[in-house]
This record gives C-alpha cells, structure tokens and sequence, in this order.
C-alpha cells in the first residue's frame, strides 16, 4: 500500500509540473490563444487535483495523518502536560470578566457532584452538554482538575475532519502507553455535533482502562439538532451525562451569595432564564474589534467576519479554513461589505495586516482573535470561540448575518450531502434564496419537509413560478405525507393565479392520495371553487363529500360552507340544518363561525329572539374573530331594538376584547350611539378612542363624526379639523364623504371658493355616494350664486349618475330651473324624468309640480304680457297680438265735412 501511494504521489508530481509547463510555454503562443493545449491543460491540473484528493483520503484511511496536540497542552519535549501543569483557560475556559489578578471563585454547579462521583469512581466516558454559554467547558475543567490525580496526562488535539474520531483514540490510546504514568485523560471539548455521532461507535474496551475521555458538547435547539437515536442509546449505557441550561435557583444564589459578582446582582434579582457563561464572559473587546472605525477597520472586520462565518456554518468539519480558501473569501467578503463589483481586485496587502492584527497575542486591550493551528491535514485558520457566540446572539448590535459569499462559495465548492447540510442551516437561519441555491441541486436526497418550506417561503414571496416549481419537486418525491400537502398548495397558488383548471387538477389529484387529511382539504377547497365558478351543484357535491369524511377539522368547516351556500340559494331550511351539524361538532373554530351565521340568518328572516340567541352563543364562545363581530352584531340589535341600555352593554363588551376590528368598531357604533342619545360628551369621547386606535377604516369614520359632531355643537374649527383629518386618511369610503361635509360646512362660512374647491375634490374621486352629493350641492351653490349654466351642468351631471336619492332630487332642481329659465319643454322633461324614478319623496313632488306646470306657464306669460302692455293686457288679449307682417295697418278715416 505504501508503494502504490508513492507511485501515486510521483504520478501526481508528473501530472502537475506537464500542467505547469503546458500552462506556461503552450496555452500563448505569441499572442495567439492555442485552444487545444488550454483545454489538455485544465483536464490535467483537475486530474491532478482528484488525485490529491484521493491520495488524502488513503492518508486518513491508512492512518498515515496524525493528530497534533494542543500546544499549550504540551510540554517542551512534546508530550502531553500533566494536569498540575494546566490552567482552566489552557483547557478552553473563556476569560472571566471579574477575574482581577487571580482566578475568581467557582460557583458550584448542581451537577457537580455527578461528576465528582465519575471521575472518582473510575468511570470512562464522562458526557457534559448544554447551549452555547451554559458553562460545559468551565464546569468539566473544574471536576477534572479537582477529582483526578495532578500526576495525569491531558491531551487535546485540533479537530480534523480527515481524522475519524476512533482514529484520534487509538492514537491518544498509544501516547497514553508511551508515557512513564498510563494515567491520561482525553480532552475533547467543543466536539462539533457532526462528529457526536462518532461517539456511538467507538470501541471503549480496546482502549487503556486508565485512559478517561472527557467531552463537551454544544446542545443547539431542538429543531436544528434532532436527535441521533444510536447516540442517545450509547451515551446511556456507557457514559456519565451531566446536562446543563439556565442557572438553577441553587446556583443563582450562590451567585447572589458570592461579594465578587456582586455586579450581578440586580440581573440575579429579575428572575430571568441566564446561562452561567453569558454572566461570567466580557465581549466589549470583541464589539470594539467588530466596529468599522478607522483607516484598516474595513479589513479587519471583513476578516473577522469571514473566518468567524466559516465556523458559525460548521464548515470546519468538513474541510480546513486554509489560508487558499481565507484568501479567495476575504476577497469575495471585502467586495460585499462596501458593495464593490465582483471584479474589483482587492489588494492583498489589507488582507495581510488585518491577518497580522487579528493574530496578535493576548494582551488587557483584546484577546486574540485569530488562531492559526496546526492539524494533522495541514494549517488551519480558527475564530476566538467568543466572536462565534457573539455573531449568533439575537439581539446583539455587533452581530452580523451570514454573507452571500459564503453561501455563493460553499454551493460552488462543496458538493452532495455537505451542500445539502449547508443548505439546511442557511434554511434554519431563514436566508431562503442561500438556502434554495444550495438545495436546488440532484446529488443529494433532500427532506420532502425541507422542500415544503422552500414552496411556502416562495409562495408567500409571490415567486409563484418559483413556487410551482418546487411544489413540483415534492410531488415528484411521492412523499406520503407530503407530497399531498404540495398537491393542495399548489391548488391554491393556480386559483390566486387565476388558472381555474390547473387548480381543480391538483385539487382532484390531491383527493386521488386518499390522504385522511389533504383529501378533505381539497374536498372543500374544490367546493370552494365550483361556487366560486357558479357551479353551486358542483360545490354542494365536494362540500357534502368533505363532510361524509368526518375529518374533525374539515368537516365542520364544510358544513359551514354549505350551510353558506344553502342560504345563497334560499334554502333557509338546509341553511340552518348545516349550521346546526357544525355548531354540534363543538369545532373550536367551525362552530362559533356557524352560530353568527345563524344569527345573521335569523335576523334577516326577522326573528330577532333567535338571532339575540346565536349572536349571544357566539359572543360565550369567546372566539378570537367572530365572538366580538358578534357582540358588535347584538348591540346594533338591541340598539334597533329600542334596549339602549343592552346594546351599551354589548359594544363594551366588543371593546373589551381588544379585537383589533371588532374594538374599534363598537367604540364609533358606541359615539353613534350617545349622539342619538343626546350625551354629546360620551359620543365625542369614543370618537376619540376610536381616532386613537389609528384603525385604517373606523378611525376615518369617527374623525368624520366628530367633524359633525363639533359642527353640531357650533364648534365650525374643530369641525373643519376633524374634516381635514378624516380627508388626509385617504380613506376611499370616508374621505369624499368628509371633503362634501367640509364643502358645505365652508359654504356655511359664506367662503364659497374653498366650498367649490371641496365639491369638486369630492367629485374628482368618483365615489358612488360621495361624488353625486357633491355634484348636487355644486349645483345648488351656483344656482344660488346666480351661475344658471353652472348650476344646470351640475343638475344635469347629477342625475346622469342615477344615484338613488340625489340624481330625482337634482331632476327636480333641474325642472324648477328650467321652469324659472322660460323653457317649459325642458322642465316638462325633468319633471317626468323624476317622476319614472318612483323615488318616495320626490316623484310625487315632480308630479305636482308638472300638474301645475300649465297654470305656472300661463302666469308666467301673463306676467310678461303684463310688463309690455300694462293693466289693458287683461282686458283685451288681441293688443297683445303683433300685426301681421301682410298686412298694412289701417288708417283712420277722416271726418266728414260738416
């Protein structure tokens, strides 16, 4: 084997300097590009790059790669440092903020005496694990420095990912009979969760007996860490576990207890959840290294950044951070952080001093930052175990997110199953377009759930062709479970879409899996869309099918859709009969739903005694939505009902809710109330409660009823106020409503430009109710101002709008014009125009006005005969009669001669 991996290594020698060669006198020649050699050149340097490759996978197989000790856990011969020779912080316990001089009091841990037992009791495996910061390392290093022997040896060697953990075993087992004692402990803190796995198989009795392992693990949460059964088993057969989190009352006293961390005490003193390390560590040094101040900060954040990066992600167990690799992301990192092109060269001078800051000893002003480490694969690049915590704090301000040129390098460079996890933890970070770039790949198997949060994020994203395709990638699994889920979802996004038939086929497909859940959500989502589409038959069938499932969710929900339904077709009867099934189901959500349904139902047959029940049921329920619509619902009817005092009771049990829409809304039904009540005062105070809720509909509404409200009052600034307010909303019901109230109230005012200028700005937003009013008072205004042709146009827009109320009224306005103009014909017209609209009021008033219309008109001619002829109009009509133009007029004869 030694042989063939020699020749191999020659082979690769050979490979590599033919490329160099090529590379250099035969890809140019002249200035002429030679393709040919280009490409033999580039099949050459990736052969030879396999081949390293290959080569070190036999090193690691072979055994032929060694671990390397910790150098502060070696004395000056090499060998491994007896345990009176080490410190805490030589093992990886983190600087104690408090520490002054000397080494600060150890605050007992509950588990403590766990350990002292395994460690005096000669046990083998000792497992400590808890979150990041719960003080893993700090308590193992204690127990051990405290209950074993000075005289035993501690080894740590730097995590390889070439190098299996049985391997860093066998040859820790090796230096353990080696040494003059064969009492050693293996110190194997920090081990990446990637490797705890590792633990389950390692084969404890071949080891020396005097050989102990000690081990720190970091417990991420829950659902990025599932656990690994094998493990769990194996740890509990063979290993002392201690588990820490928070701090126990017990330690939180101690702490209390303890005149050096006297500081903490306020922090003790709220109670809340902490973990002993996040007391003990300082990363005001850390924050000031991060902040981008001064002439080389930018580098030096930009590396700090990227190696840090590099260890969030937990790339290291998969290949080293080089200084190769720390060149290329530093480069990629520093074109981000001040968003240069990716083409823009960085110099590798900033690269270098950062490197040579950032690698600096220890010193009072900053730790070291930066470590380069000896491994047996060659050097690695590593962060202050802090600077990773500090990066993956919440609410940290130095804190950072993960930078796409990472995420861009790990898809380009790392390949199959390591992708896929990177890909997962950039999903578990919720940077969704890394972690759909990383997914979206064939060479790994990817979880069917993982997908499905991809195709949610997408969707909600509006992405929708994005959507479609990774719904697609789930169906395309067959996942029992979840493929089902995508089939409905995908349902959903062609209906938004409009796509009316790819929907009905993912919904039919969906309830083809005969899945005891997405099939009869599809069922009603079916039914749903046939009634959208006017197929009510159609719909009654899938509603009915998604009830004969019995599923305890949709059926209820369906029953309610039907119930819908049946009303919608008049069927009063079946329309009670499905909302009674689904207020019997007892479904948390269905059944408060059907009984407002009910009680609307019943208040529009007129049955009031049944709707004051149901809307009292809904309103017991204390359903988050519909119980305060519902108590809104019971106050508008006893309010109609003439119960003032029960329909007080009602909105302010709707206020009471704190419903978003339902409290606001009761509190302007609540003002309404009180103004028709006559207390002014309560009515403007709930105005005003409603205003301060900033409810994007009801607080437009009660700034208009205010406005009214202080006009009433004669308070015409406070009104025009409230007016101006409600008009600013830009509410698309309550502001042209407000600029026609502020129109007339400035016609009131006697400003009769800034009353045109509101009508016309009423006008001007085309809305159904709002813009005939203001056309109708515009005309009125112009009528009154002496502007007939105004006054005319207005009337006349008016009633082209066909409004209920307005557009007869204006009829009428036009007729009365019309008549007043001379032009009976015309006001004949309006008059008969009014009269078809057979509105209430004002039809039969242009009845009557057209039935004296010919005595008006007679009047009227007579008035005007009587300016031009006098009182002798009345006594002989025919000298109102102008000669003919025929004729000549007659000459008086003279008098005969006498």
């Amino acid at each position: 084997m030694k042989a063939a991996r020699a020749l191999a290594r020659v082979a690769a020698v050979a490979v590599l300097t033919v490329t160099v060669g090529v590379a250099i006198n035969q890809i140019l020649n002249g200035t002429t590009l030679q393709p040919l050699w280009l490409i033999t050149g580039l099949v050459l340097a990736a052969l030879a790059e396999t081949l390293q490759q290959w080569l070190a996978r036999c090193d690691a197989v072979a055994g032929s790669i060694t671990p390397v000790l910790w150098p502060q856990l070696t004395d000056t011969s090499g060998r491994p440092k007896t345990l009176r020779e080490v410190t805490p912080r030589d093992l990886g316990v983190h600087a104690n903020r408090f520490a002054t001089g000397q080494q600060p009091p150890y605050i007992p841990r509950d588990v403590d005496a766990v350990l002292h037992e395994a460690l005096t009791g000669g046990k083998r495996l000792i497992v400590v694990r808890g979150p990041r910061l719960a003080g893993c390392t700090a308590t193992l290093a204690h127990a051990v420095l405290t209950h074993l022997p000075g005289h035993y040896r501690i080894m740590a060697f730097h995590h390889d990912p070439s190098l299996p953990l049985q391997q860093v075993l066998q040859h820790a087992a090796h230096l353990t009979a080696r040494a003059k004692t064969a009492d050693a402990v293996l110190w194997l803190d920090g081990l990446p969760p990637e490797r705890a796995g590792d633990l389950a198989s390692l084969a404890l009795d071949t080891l020396p007996a005097t050989l102990r392992i000690a081990v720190t693990l970091t417990r991420g949460p829950d659902h990025e860490q599932p656990p690994d059964a094998q493990l769990e088993a194996f740890l509990d057969q063979r290993a002392v576990q201690a588990d820490l989190a928070a701090i126990s009352p017990a330690e939180r006293h101690a702490l209390r207890d303890c005149d050096t961390y006297a500081e903490l005490r306020p922090i003790l003193a709220e109670g809340h959840d902490v973990l002993m390390g996040r007391l003990m560590v300082s990363w005001e040094e850390l924050r000031r290294a991060l902040t981008r101040e001064g002439e080389q900060s930018t580098d030096r954040v930009t590396l700090l950044h990227a190696v840090t990066d590099w260890y969030r992600l937990r790339l290291d167990t998969h290949r080293l951070l080089t200084a190769d690799i720390l060149k290329h992301l530093f480069a990629q990192y520093r074109r981000e952080i001040v968003d240069l092109p990716l083409d823009t060269p960085i110099p590798v001078t900033g690269r270098r001093a950062a490197l040579t800051w950032a690698m600096a000893a220890d010193s009072p002003a900053r730790p070291r930052l930066i470590y380069q480490q000896a491994t047996g694969s060659g050097r690695r690049y590593a962060p202050h175990p802090l600077l990773t915590a500090l990066a993956e704090e919440p609410e940290e301000p130095a804190a950072w997110p993960v930078y796409d040129a990472l995420w861009t390098y790990a898809d380009q460079y790392f390949e199959a199953d390591q992708r896929r996890d990177i890909g997962y933890a950039a999903l578990e970070r919720q940077a969704y377009p890394a972690a759909i770039m990383l997914l979206d790949h064939s060479d790994a198997d990817i979880d069917a759930t993982v997908l499905f949060r991809i195709g949610v994020w997408l969707s909600e994203s509006e992405d929708f062709d994005g959507a479609r395709r990774w719904w697609g990638k789930i169906i395309a699994t067959g996942h029992l479970d979840v493929a089902p889920r995508a089939m409905v979802n995908l349902g959903v996004l062609e209906k938004q879409q409009g796509n009316v038939e790819e929907a009905r086929r993912w919904y039919r497909e969906a309830i083809a899996t005969g899945h005891p859940d997405q099939a009869p959500v599809a069922m009603r989502c079916l039914g749903m869309l046939e009634e959208a589409l006017g197929n009510l038959t159609g719909a009654q069938h899938w509603y009915r099918d998604a009830i004969a499932t019995d599923h305890p969710e949709e059926a209820p929900k369906a029953m309610t859709n039907l119930g819908v339904l049946e009303e919608k077709l008049g069927d009063f009867e079946q329309a009670r009969h499905w909302y009674r099934e689904a207020i019997a189901t007892g479904h948390t959500d269905g059944a408060p739903r059907a009984m407002a349904n009910l009680g609307m139902l019943e208040e529009e047959q007129g049955d009031t005694a049944e709707a004051r029940r149901w809307y009292g049921e809904t309103a017991a329920t204390g359903h988050h939505e519909v119980a305060p619509k519902a108590m809104n619902n019971l106050g508008m009817l006893e309010e109609e009902l003439g119960d003032f005092e029960q329909a007080r009771h009602w909105y302010r049990e709707a206020i009471a809710t704190g419903h978003p829409d339902g409290a606001p809304h009761a509190m302007v039904s609540l003002g309404v109330l009180e103004k028709r009540q006559g207390d002014l005062g309560e009515a403007g105070r709930w105005y005003r409660k409603a205003i301060a809720t900033g409810h994007s509909d009801q607080a437009p509404v009660a700034m208009r009823c205010l406005g009214m409200l202080e006009e009433a009052l004669g308070n015409l600034t406070g009104a025009q106020h409230w007016y101006r307010d409600a008009i600013a909303t830009d509410h698309p019901e309550e502001a042209p409503k407000a600029m026609t109230n502020l129109g007339v109230l400035e016609e009131k005012l006697g400003d009769f430009e800034q009353a045109r200028h509101w009508y016309r700005e009423a006008i001007a937003t085309g809305h159904t109710d709002g813009a005939p009013r203001a056309m109708a008072n515009l005309g009125m205004l112009e009528e009154e101002q002496g502007d007939t042709a105004e006054a005319r146009r207005w009337y006349g827009e008016t009633a082209a709008t066909g409004h209920h109320e307005v557009a007869p009224k204006a009829m009428n306005n036009l007729g009365m014009l019309e008549e007043k103009l001379g032009d009976f014909e015309q006001a004949r017209h309006w008059y008969r125009e009014a009269i078809a609209t057979g509105h209430t009021d004002e039809a039969p008033r242009a009845a009557a006005q057209l039935r004296d219309l010919d005595r008006r008109e007679k009047e009227m001619q007579q008035a005007s005969w009587y300016a031009r002829y006098g009182y002798l109009a009345y006594a002989d009509p025919s000298m109102m009669r102008r000669p003919s133009a025929s004729q000549h007029p007659e000459e008086e004869e003279p008098p005969a001669p006498q």
